[in-house]
């Protein structure tokens, strides 16, 4: 365990702001920070999962309206600003690992209120909710959106694989940790168009030997920290069922806002929120 995580723990502290919790305190959120994050509710975009602008009429998101997606759907918790924001930036760049445990509690709730797939399958091939036998169809494994090796040793974790190990565990699926990796650096793509982010990570994102055995046939769940325009879920997705899996759904805990221009004030990179910070001074 971190010495961050003795002095700094994430069922005590809020993860946001830091302040001491109340005994009891779900989601560990103070009542201001939890109130400050733009929760997803309402209407939420069909595929994607992010909350649709008030002058957006469709059923899609902007992105989703114009781009053709290879996962099937996504489910995000809230709006990539304010103490939802902070909570990742304060995960990915301020070595607050604890905080992963404390958002999958949340990616849980999220799945479990959509009231859908959620159970492991039994030897009947069912789960714990199907109508037929007990519960609805399961995902057969719980998927990390990797990150290159380089970096994730300068890190020292990958959130994303932190995520989902608590995430699987809480939905009682199978975490396939090493079902993905990602071959080379493909950098922060905040300043790229989504052309050009589809040709940044060509190829970068694969099933590595040994690993598709373990897919065939399977349903499974993406997880990462954010989504934004479905790039790097796409990547994902088209290694995932070119290795044989039939169906693949995400879940995130934030995703950027809905419309081009929010987009461009928002966007971060899938896996890499490029964040200055005095606290980073490498991060430029």
């Amino acid at each position: 365990m971190r010495l961050l995580d003795l002095i700094y723990p994430g069922d005590i502290y809020c993860i946001a702001c830091g302040r001491p919790l109340p005994p009891g305190t779900e989601a560990a959120l103070c009542e201001d920070c939890a109130s400050g994050i733009r929760w997803a509710a309402g209407r939420l975009c069909e595929k994607c999962g992010k909350i649709l602008s008030e002058g957006n009429r469709k059923n899609l998101c902007h992105d989703c309206s114009i781009d053709e997606h290879l996962f099937r759907k996504g489910y995000t918790c809230a709006l990539y600003s304010g103490p939802a924001a902070e909570v990742i930036r304060d995960m990915k760049y301020r070595n607050r690992p604890s905080a992963a445990a404390a958002l999958a509690a949340i990616m849980a709730a999220r799945i479990e209120a959509d009231g859908s797939r959620v159970g492991a399958r039994d030897d009947r091939g069912c789960g714990a909710r199907d109508d037929k036998c007990g519960a609805l169809p399961a995902w057969g494994a719980v998927i990390p959106v990797p990150m290159y090796k380089g970096k994730k040793e300068q890190r020292g974790y990958n959130q994303a694989e932190l995520i989902a190990s608590s995430l699987a565990k809480r939905l009682k699926i199978p975490l396939q940790k090493d079902a993905l990796e990602r071959s080379r650096d493909t950098g922060v793509m905040s300043s790229l168009s989504l052309g050009e982010r589809k040709q940044n990570l060509s190829g970068a994102l694969c099933v590595p030997p040994g690993a598709a055995k373990n897919l065939r046939g399977k349903e499974v769940l993406l997880v990462d920290d954010v989504y934004t325009t479905g790039s790097t879920t796409d990547s994902c997705a088209e290694a995932l069922l070119a290795a044989g899996c039939t169906q693949v759904d995400f879940i995130v805990f934030a995703s950027g806002s809905d419309g081009s221009q929010d987009l461009a004030q928002d966007d971060m990179p899938d896996t890499e929120l490029f964040y200055k910070s005095a606290d980073n001074p490498q991060i430029r």
